[in-house]
């Protein structure tokens, strides 16, 4: 990849991908789209203060705590799929073909999720669909007597929970979006993904030897996980409708000469009161 649009030109490729009046086009749209993209350039490397500064914009924390417990219960049955199909009866290549379903699954509801996320400007609103999927299915695992005995049906729900609408596309799009600055959108995406490492890392450990092969405890617990996100997702989306009509408030009690000055000499980022939180 070259390292920016104004710099495609090669001693193999001197022309470049655009003409000059091109690059000009390019430079000006990016601008105009994200005006923080002029503060720094793409070979510049992060201070320790702007790492601070990204690692103290609380507006994307609860981006990070639902990637902590967003994805627990398909990770916890993901890592556990084989011992548990095996646990049923079943030989190891008939296991690793019975997992194939699930994964094309999730392929699918990815994409069809993160589609209809752009596609009606939604981004928490949209990912309500994961635990109202996630839920009922987690509580058919727990709690239904039959769980583990009829061969299956349990593999039949194991592969619907694992196949829950990924969201993780669309929280790493709320990031970038709401970060609003270069140097905060660089940490906040690493944040995010280190959140989603702890989450597989607690996920590891839902399943215990002692809660063998019925896993009533672990499931009761990934069941709770599941449902802990209505809340976390309905309170992150109310949190970003609240700040943004606090600040549109605020802007339009400002007349045209407050609202040039604050434009120039305003804060950063999406401190800015003139920025609104995609949600």
């Amino acid at each position: 990849m070259v390292p920016s649009a104004v710099q495609t030109k090669k001693s193999w490729n001197p022309e470049g991908w655009f003409t000059d009046r091109e690059e000009k086009i390019v430079v000006n749209r990016l601008l105009r789209d994200d005006p923080s993209k002029g503060s720094m350039f793409n070979r510049q490397g992060l201070s320790f203060k702007m790492l601070l500064e990204g690692i103290s914009d609380w507006h994307l924390w609860p981006i990070y705590l639902i990637g902590i417990v967003a994805y627990i219960p398909a990770h916890t049955l993901g890592s556990y799929l084989t011992l548990v199909l095996k646990g049923l009866g079943y030989s190891t290549f008939t296991v690793n073909l019975m997992a194939i379903p699930s994964i094309v699954l999730t392929f699918i509801l990815l994409l069809s999720i993160t589609w209809l996320s752009e596609r009606c400007h939604s981004i928490f609103n949209v990912a309500l669909l994961q635990p109202l999927w996630a839920v009922p299915l987690l509580a058919v695992l727990r709690w239904w007597k039959g769980s583990f005995d009829d061969k299956w049906s349990t593999y039949i729900i194991i592969s619907l929970i694992l196949a829950t609408p990924y969201i993780h596309a669309m929280m790493v799009s709320a990031c970038s979006r709401n970060a609003q600055s270069v140097k905060t959108r660089a940490v906040s995406a690493s944040l995010y993904n280190m959140f989603v490492q702890a989450g597989s890392i607690i996920a590891s450990n839902i399943y215990r030897s002692n809660d063998a092969p019925y896993y009533r405890a672990g499931n009761t617990r990934l069941f709770w996980s599941a449902f802990a996100m209505f809340p976390i997702l309905i309170l992150t989306k109310l949190m970003y409708v609240t700040i943004n009509r606090s600040r549109e408030k605020k802007w339009r009690s400002m007349d045209d000469q407050e609202r040039e000055e604050y434009s120039a000499r305003g804060g950063t980022g999406s401190e800015r009161l003139d920025f609104r939180f995609f949600h």
